[in-house]
């Protein structure tokens, strides 16, 4: 007899559809779909990615907040 094999957390994928490990509930859906719903999940990470990026460049060329790394020397660290 096996053993019965339990997920690390409840919450935890077991059908291998869901693109965060979570279970999102898609193992009910249709291939098609599933399909569906993927391409929309990856364009909406697509645009929080992209919306991300536009905003950090936005606030570092108006240099209202440092961000640290892009910096080498900020005038509030600098020595006069």
């Amino acid at each position: 007899m096996s053993p019965i094999v339990l997920p690390a957390n409840k919450y935890d994928c077991q059908c291998g559809r869901s693109p965060n490990g979570k279970c999102l509930g898609w193992h009910k859906l249709t291939e098609e779909q599933y399909k569906a719903r993927l391409f929309l999940y990856r364009e909406k990470v697509k645009n929080v990615q992209r919306n991300f990026v536009t905003l950090a460049l936005q606030l570092y060329h108006q240099d209202k907040y440092k961000i640290s790394g892009f910096n080498k020397r900020s005038p509030e660290t600098s020595s006069t």
